[in-house]
């Protein structure tokens, strides 16, 4: 057996696309308590390639405490032979498991773990998964490697909890309030984020610090699998209970709030691969765009640092770019450069690519309702497009 730690060593994620991808196994089989958008976007194409090479991929998804979206199992459905929806309406028992499972003619493999089938789960989360590759070509690695299988089959068999998905399915647990939406999701954990971010804004001083850990940019848009009312009524409003001596107050959804935006023109050193890949100069005046940010912390030549990492949206492609970070920095007493500098990272190397010198980007606060799946757009302007010309300084607010 060997013990992976993620994010530190290897992620989840990207081991499950190589396995997908290394011809040494036709089937794949999965149990997880929760699933979302972002964990199926990230196997979705080594998924699609895997079944159309003749491989097979069945399921089991939890649904306890509402974390996993209507969209992630009508998204799944579409992506295996066979998926599962598993809940016990005892409330007190919830399913659990995180098992992934590989099996070929020669090859089986099984990983347990922490991991859900969602964007953290498989890339960005701290888990903890173990492993074990089996040589199927010895009878008694053969036999163990079965007999895991067959005490995971429990988990596909219909039965009290555990039934076999269908559209109408899927819809019976959406109109049961089982199950909500990626929206709505998000509105509900309006409450642990309004709490965290009250707790940063009162000036009191963190006990934790931050650390940087990458997760995986979206890649497709799966809006279409939405219903028709994202967000129903019941979930508009969120309650929010920051402690007990403070009076609970309604926050909804506010389309109508101005966005505040500003755009730039790109320098030669924003663009340059040399001077300071990826990282783009922001002027000192738009710092408060992009804030609340960490706690600052002295780096090892004495400068000082605070930073953010966010999910933002290229308006270019429509992709969702989930680790975006924006850095305070402001240099040692002692180094000659004295100018503090705000950069902006947008840590997708496909899109940097196509940065050229004089182009326009365009940074806007994301609408109320699309905040907790990313907290700002971008959108480039070419610089020798017609359109470019209606941005005349090297930087401004844009005023609506």
């Amino acid at each position: 057996m060997k013990l992976v730690i993620q994010p530190y060593n290897y992620k989840l994620g990207k081991m499950l696309i190589d396995d997908l991808h290394s011809g040494k196994y036709n089937n794949f089989a999965f149990s997880v308590a929760y699933a979302k958008i972002s964990g199926v976007d990230a196997l979705y194409n080594s998924i699609s390639a895997f079944r159309a090479a003749g491989g097979t991929v069945y399921a089991t998804i939890g649904i306890d405490q509402k974390n996993t979206s209507f969209e992630a199992l009508r998204a799944v459905l579409g992506m295996t032979e066979e998926l599962f929806v598993f809940h016990n309406n005892n409330l007190s028992s919830t399913f659990h498991p995180k098992v992934y499972l590989l099996a070929g003619e020669k090859h089986g493999k099984v990983y347990v773990g922490s991991n859900n089938l969602t964007g953290g789960g498989l890339y960005s989360n701290y888990e903890i998964i173990s492993y074990e590759d089996f040589d199927l070509t010895t009878p008694e690695q053969a036999e163990d490697f079965a007999n895991m299988a067959r005490t995971l089959g429990v988990f596909r068999q219909e039965g009290p909890c555990c039934k076999k998905a269908t559209e109408t399915l899927i819809k019976q647990l959406y109109d049961s309030h089982l199950v909500c939406t990626e929206s709505e999701i998000r509105v509900t954990s309006k409450k642990s984020n309004f709490t965290k971010t009250m707790t940063q804004d009162s000036g009191k001083t963190s006990v934790f610090g931050a650390e940087p850990i990458t997760g995986r940019a979206r890649k497709r848009d799966f809006s279409y699998l939405a219903p028709e009312t994202e967000i129903r009524e019941e979930y508009q409003t969120v309650v929010i209970n920051v402690d007990d001596s403070v009076t609970a107050t309604s926050v909804g959804i506010e389309e109508s709030v101005p966005a505040k935006s500003f755009y730039k023109h790109l320098s030669k050193n924003d663009v340059d691969p040399k001077s300071s890949p990826g990282q783009i100069i922001i002027p000192i005046a738009y710092k408060s765009f992009f804030e609340p940010l960490s706690e600052p912390q002295r780096t090892p030549k004495g400068a000082m640092q605070s930073e953010r990492y966010f999910g933002l949206k290229y308006e270019n492609n429509g992709e969702i770019v989930e680790n975006a970070r924006v850095i305070f920095y402001v240099p040692s007493p002692i180094h000659p450069r004295k100018n503090s500098e705000v950069r902006f990272a947008l840590r997708n190397r496909e899109i940097f690519g196509t940065f050229e010198q004089g182009d326009v980007l365009i940074f806007t606060q994301a609408p109320q309702s699309s905040r907790g799946q990313y907290l700002y757009t971008v959108k480039r302007i070419p610089h020798n497009s017609v359109d470019a010309a209606s941005y005349p300084e090297r930087f401004a607010w844009i005023v609506e």
